[in-house]
């Protein structure tokens, strides 16, 4: 017979009431989720629906968009708008919530660290023949880069924004 666990029971996503601490809410991390949630719905939507608009800011050459880039695009616009949905569900103080905050952060830090070092391997390395125009690397470094460091302030200075809980006291 297993042996007994006496008083405590594993938590679960519904078994104990929860309380968000009011010294550590998340309240600036909630509001940044949300508004990054807000920016990224048309930005996935234009690179899904409109790919050859969208790219046409990209090629450094507009013969360059071909049928295979513009699916390109759109499997990107799908991946953004997967890569929302832990943000959206980050902005709301409940259990799951505030302890997926961390995993999001960390899931968008490391696909803005490959995009800034892709766009710098194409200012630095082939330039417009990668087929990528260099002032859209620019411009991708001037848009990402800011929100890559703001990322790692949060993670390195700042991680009592990302919230915390306390358990509901309970009455028997």
């Amino acid at each position: 017979m297993a042996p007994s666990l006496g008083l405590y029971r594993q938590p679960s996503l519904t078994s104990d009431p929860i309380e968000v601490d009011p010294s550590n809410p998340g309240t600036i991390l909630r509001v940044a989720l949300g508004l990054e949630s807000i920016i990224n719905l048309p930005f996935a939507g234009w690179a899904l629906f409109y790919p050859a608009s969208f790219l046409g800011l990209l090629a450094s050459n507009p013969s360059q968009i071909t049928p295979v880039a513009e699916m390109a695009s759109r499997y990107y616009g799908v991946t953004v708008l997967g890569m929302t949905a832990p943000m959206v569900f980050g902005v709301f103080n409940n259990r799951g919530a505030i302890e997926s905050r961390p995993y999001s952060y960390l899931m968008l830090a490391g696909a803005e660290a490959g995009m800034l070092s892709t766009a710098l391997w194409v200012i630095y390395g082939p330039g417009a023949a990668s087929g990528f125009a260099p002032d859209a690397a620019w411009s991708l470094l001037k848009q990402i880069g800011p929100a890559f460091l703001w990322r790692l302030f949060v993670f390195l200075k700042k991680p009592q924004w990302f919230g915390r809980y306390k358990e509901a006291k309970r009455s028997l």
